[in-house]
């Protein structure tokens, strides 16, 4: 807006605050322009206070615009309004330009992540509802680790997709625990899988895994020292919180070096530390992989190799070519918290499993074993029914 006005008490023009209701402006405008006296003289020539602009309205009575001589001095006022800066083209579909969700693939990608360039589609709307009896308490835990692929199909798009085919879960009543995995470095659960398992009490985690040469780098990069691993864990804890989901499941699937295989149990404590404080009810789960000496070896249970890390965070969760004998030594090892045992089982049976395909049932129908779950040998020592295709 533009107004006219004299260099004397020729001022502030009453038309301004009415138009628009902002009395700040109005006294930059005039304090900025005029450079007249008033009950304030520190405000002289300076951007503002707006008491200047309630002193001058008191005080000097205003003409009309069209009043005014034609020689007199023009102010204006220019608003700009900035949007806030676009999302990335990472957070949109390249066919179809429709929000989806994504992984972090890279250490620097996490380390330089921050809440107000994040995407605010994927942000999960439903809070996690109770169940009975909760999940905290000591019982036997049914964990789905929704291995589809390589993860981010059709579900990956936040606003639904056409697809007809698409992988869906139904019997959210039967499980306990909702696990997304990729095979990026940082997996995000997309934001549907998250509000649909909350709906049913049901707890969601994201995946940090490392794998083969590369994921050694970047374990001696991150597991270098104190500060590094921090850094990557308070990042893992924001965002968790900020797309509101309820834990992680780390997965180190590389062999470590000395110092790196020392700081990991650290790490570990500290990341489920910070996770219990930020999100009620959250979970942080380690899986069978490396051993306490560093070496990359399968144990498929926990014993004294892997017992450290599994004592540095929530729960372990078990490779999947695991014997009756796995299960019958944990048990008689007097393992400690085997509530917090999850046993692997992959439905498509690669390998020499227990189980799979449309004969997963038969890890609960082999000879003996659910005769001993039932009378509570092995209460707590958990199914987990991990759907695997990439």
């Amino acid at each position: 807006m533009r107004y006219k006005a004299e260099k004397g008490k020729q001022a502030l023009l009453r038309a301004l605050i009415e138009s628009c209701g902002e009395v700040k402006t109005a006294a930059l405008a005039f304090c900025t322009g005029f450079q007249q006296d008033c009950c304030d003289r520190k405000c002289r020539g300076n951007p503002v206070l707006a008491r200047c602009a309630h002193c001058i309205l008191e005080t000097w009575s205003i003409p009309s615009t069209f009043d005014l001589p034609v020689d007199s001095q023009v102010v204006s006022q220019v608003v700009q309004y900035e949007p806030p800066s676009p999302l990335s083209a990472r957070h949109y579909d390249l066919d179809t330009t429709e929000p989806i969700s994504f992984s972090l693939k890279t250490l620097e990608e996490l380390l330089s992540w921050q809440a107000s360039d994040a995407d605010f589609f994927n942000v999960a709307t439903v809070p996690l509802a109770n169940r009975q009896p909760p999940l905290a308490s000591s019982r036997p835990r049914t964990l789905i680790c929704h291995d589809m692929m390589g993860g981010y199909q059709q579900d990956r798009f936040i606003q639904g997709a056409e697809a007809k085919t698409a992988y869906a879960f139904y019997h959210w009543d039967y499980i306990d625990i909702f696990t997304y995995f990729s095979h990026s470095l940082v997996t995000i659960p997309p934001v549907c899988w998250t509000n649909a398992a909350h709906k049913h009490g049901v707890s969601v985690q994201g995946t940090f895994i490392t794998e083969w040469r590369d994921g050694a780098k970047v374990c001696e990069s991150f597991l270098a020292g104190e500060e590094a691993y921090r850094a990557v864990a308070d990042k893992l804890v924001q965002i968790a919180d900020y797309y509101g989901f309820d834990g992680w499941l780390i997965n180190i699937e590389n062999t470590l070096s000395e110092t790196a295989v020392k700081n990991t149990p650290s790490f570990l404590r500290y990341l489920t530390d910070q996770m219990h404080g930020r999100v009620a009810g959250s979970l942080v789960l380690w899986y069978d992989s490396v051993l306490e000496n560093g070496e990359l070896k399968w144990q498929n249970e926990l014993n004294d190799k892997n017992r450290v890390f599994f004592r540095s965070c929530d729960g372990i969760f078990t490779n999947y070519n695991w014997t009756e004998q796995h299960l019958e030594g944990m048990a008689s090892d007097g393992a400690e918290q085997l509530h917090n045992v999850y046993v692997g089982v992959d439905v498509f049976a690669r390998g020499d499993v227990v189980g799979g395909k449309f004969e997963t049932d038969k890890v609960c129908a082999e000879p003996g074993i659910v005769p001993r779950l039932q009378q509570g040998q092995h209460q707590g020592l958990c199914g987990v029914f991990c759907r695997k295709g990439s």
